[in-house]
């Protein structure tokens, strides 16, 4: 079996249908208890899209440092709604709030529950979004129109009908990133 590395990513050659490899993970010093590889089975098949499933026993701190890195090199989020949760697609969110210490996710279809904190959200998301307040980032592109407010806020009427406020904090920063 032969695996052949071009710009540090692997290339399988066709015709592989089905080959299991043991990946070394870079793992922080100090933590003697995380093993220093996990193993990982790779299938090519037809899909739309690659997805990863991981057979565990308990979310430990290494776990939780693949799903991490996974969703923050993915171009998805899990969201909650009632007892279900589903992938949301980042170029589907509006916006990202906080309300009652919990961090959601409006979209046009709807609002998600979260369990990422909103720096982790805004971190995720790019430059595609700006944050407008404390508790608020709002896609850029998803603003409809800007009215100006007493005390130097600004209001903002985004394509879903929503509204939302621009903090002054957050004014000359929103302004810059959108050409003002």
């Amino acid at each position: 079996m032969a695996l052949f590395l071009r710009d540090g990513g692997l290339i399988f050659p066709r015709g592989w249908p089905y080959f299991s490899v043991t990946v070394a993970l870079k793992l922080r010093e100090g933590w003697p208890s995380c093993p220093k590889f996990i193993k990982a089975e790779i299938k090519l098949i037809d899909c739309p899209e690659p997805y990863a499933v991981i057979y565990t026993k308990q979310i430990n701190e290494e776990v939780q440092r693949v799903l991490d890195y996974l969703q923050k090199n993915s171009d998805t989020i899990i969201g909650a709604s009632g007892e279900k949760s589903y992938i949301i697609l980042i170029n589907e969110i509006v916006k990202a709030t906080v309300q009652d210490e919990r961090t959601y996710l409006w979209t046009e279809r709807g609002k998600y529950v979260t369990n990422k904190r909103l720096y982790e959200i805004k971190s995720i998301l790019g430059t595609a979004f700006v944050q407008i307040s404390r508790s608020v980032i709002v896609r850029i592109s998803a603003c409809s129109s800007i009215e100006t407010d007493f005390g130097g806020m600004l209001l903002l009427h985004l394509k879903d009908g929503s509204q939302e406020y621009v903090s002054r904090h957050y004014v000359t920063d929103f302004k810059k990133r959108i050409g003002l």
